[in-house]
């Protein structure tokens, strides 16, 4: 969490409180303008082989399965792209054992391969982390748990770039269910606080302020960053990650993703170097992932992606409920079913709407499966079901709306009922305590009295907020039309130049600015959003400050990329992400 000294305890008028917008889910307008996703029935079936107590066998009710000789082996991690694997072992062999969380299984026909697949089991064992990080461990300050004392489960699972409004149209049962079967509280105007997936976790999982929090705008102290160093290039395993400090004291741990990228290294970030958990689904997405699965140029470890047909036959058939967020929920329910006397903690991270937020549809009654499932477990639990940020690339991404949803990320939260009907007074009342749907900085605990809740008071950038403090639409022939537009091209090429990209990305022209609005503001600065299209097709938006001394400047300096620039900055290694959305490669 973010320490207290972050914040700002004051109550000054305009920005105490933080009003909504009057935007809606389900406008007509938006839904015209994102189109309706086809929802497909899948059928499950019984594959080639099976495996179950710890055992693999071929299933003999798969046809002609006496054509197939099968063989199985351990996939364990190595390295962020690229398994240990143990020997292969004949399916007939009755001394196969597989003492891993993943086995690979490959079946030939006549001497061909015609069959690959994966399973999966939750292999329990004890592991030390210290043992396991060496030089990189740090220990965290966590309390061990105490064998007296209740230690409720804690899960999370996170849809990457899916917005609250994104959930509402694309999720609907599985927010019905949220609500009404497990009574979780929703965060409706829960922010963003970084550009992308990986700083937004720095914030929410490292509890690092990641980026340079710019507050002017409010008349509010702006805060440094606190993640310091190279965390691209060197491994991030020595930060105080949340799963760290559950495991030091003495949970079980699981993450589990869908996505060919790690969540903390991308593809030339080291991230994590060692398994992240106890329990790391990373070894079958190694095995799963296809060629489609890639949007980037950059080489995948040692991957050929020469029997994507086959996986695509069986492991990966979207007909046959095979798509890798089944994988991953798969993995999750085995692992909430596991270690029966050990409290546990999980992280699902799923990227299945990461481009596009319609196939969230598709999943919807996956999820809602997965939920009925295991309500008993969420109900003793402490369950947030939650999105990193909203669509950044989407058809309605220019809009006002689109521009608030990409900043406006899901969060529901569900307290195990343990706690919120446990008795005050050290259990010598009877009478069950009520804890508030708080609006608190902690959601457990009490919100300071004089503590105003706004962008203000948080260490969230005034680019990021979801408080509708108003805006002016400002007309063509206004005098800061003209003046942005002149120093536009000049302070993003700045911007480049100070990154040691001029040479390395085209110089930034702007073709045409769309919108610009003049925010509400209290001091003596002018703020101004703009929305520009480039040369180069780049649809942008960024704020400007015109200071009392007539100084006109990008605050902050970001230019926040809202249409997909595919490979266009591919050239640029991954710790330049913040410089992707405006590079493309000379």
């Amino acid at each position: 969490m973010i320490g207290e000294k972050n914040f700002v305890h004051i109550r000054d008028g305009l920005f105490d409180t933080c009003p909504p917008y009057n935007f809606t889910f389900n406008d007509p307008r938006i839904l015209e303008k994102l189109g309706d996703g086809e929802v497909k029935n899948c059928t499950k079936i019984e594959f080639l082989t099976i495996f179950e107590n710890g055992r693999l066998r071929i299933n003999q009710n798969f046809p002609n399965y006496k054509d197939f000789s099968c063989a199985g082996r351990c996939a364990f991690f190595y390295k962020n792209y690229e398994n240990r694997v143990g020997e292969w072992c004949e399916t007939l062999q009755k001394n196969c054992t597989y003492e891993c969380d993943v086995i690979e299984v490959n079946c030939m026909r006549d001497g061909k391969l015609e069959y690959i697949f994966a399973h999966s089991q939750i292999f329990e064992y004890n592991r030390d982390r210290k043992q396991v990080f060496g030089s990189l461990y740090r220990e965290t300050s966590s309390p061990k748990v105490k064998a007296d004392r209740f230690h409720p489960d804690v899960h999370i699972m996170l849809i990457d770039s899916m917005g609250l409004f994104s959930v509402l149209r694309q999720m609907p049962e599985t927010v019905r269910f949220l609500r009404e079967e497990l009574d979780a509280v929703i965060f409706e105007q829960y922010t963003r606080t970084a550009p992308n997936s990986r700083d937004n976790m720095f914030a929410g999982m490292f509890g690092e302020i990641p980026i340079d929090v710019d507050r002017r705008l409010y008349e509010a102290k702006n805060l440094p960053k606190t993640l310091q160093g190279d965390t691209c290039e060197k491994p991030v395993d020595d930060k105080n990650f949340i799963q760290f400090e559950y495991e030091d004291a003495g949970y079980k741990t699981m993450y589990a993703q869908d996505n060919y990228l790690v969540t903390f290294g991308y593809l030339q970030c080291l991230g994590v170097i060692n398994q992240i958990a106890t329990h790391y689904m990373r070894p079958f997405q190694l095995i799963e992932m296809i060629n489609n699965d890639v949007w980037s140029n950059k080489p995948i470890g040692n991957r050929s992606f020469e029997n994507d047909n086959l996986l695509e036959k069986y492991l990966r058939n979207s007909s046959l409920c095979q798509d890798p967020y089944n994988h991953a929920l798969d993995y999750t329910a085995k692992f909430y079913n596991s270690y029966k006397d050990k409290p546990k903690m999980s992280i699902m991270w799923s990227s299945l709407a990461h481009h596009d937020e319609l196939p969230a549809r598709q999943a919807d009654r996956h999820f809602v499966d997965f939920f009925l499932e295991h309500k008993e477990k969420l109900d003793e639990s402490f369950f947030i079901f939650m999105s990193d940020h909203g669509q950044r690339f989407n058809a309605i991404a220019d809009t006002e709306q689109g521009l608030y949803e990409m900043n406006n990320a899901a969060m529901f939260f569900l307290v195990s009922e343990k706690v919120t009907l446990q008795p005050s007074s050290n259990f010598s009342e009877t009478k069950h305590q009520h804890i508030e749907k708080t609006f608190g900085t902690s959601w457990l605990r009490e919100m300071p009295p004089n503590m105003s809740r706004g962008c203000r008071n948080l260490p969230i950038s005034s680019q990021y907020c979801t408080c509708n403090y108003g805006t002016t639409l400002l007309k063509e022939h206004d005098k800061v039309w003209d003046r942005i537009h002149w120093i536009l091209d000049d302070d993003m090429n700045a911007y480049l130049k100070e990154g040691g990209l001029e040479k390395v990305c085209e110089k930034m022209k702007v073709m045409k600015l769309t919108e610009i609005y003049k925010m509400s503001s209290m001091g003596s600065s002018s703020f101004y959003r703009v929305l520009f299209e480039s040369v180069t097709g780049g649809i942008f938006v960024v704020q400007y400050e015109l200071t009392k001394d007539d100084v006109l400047r990008p605050s902050p300096r970001e230019w926040k990329r809202v249409n997909a620039y595919g490979t266009a900055a591919d050239c640029l290694h991954s710790k330049y992400a913040e410089y992707k959305p405006m590079c493309y490669c000379s």
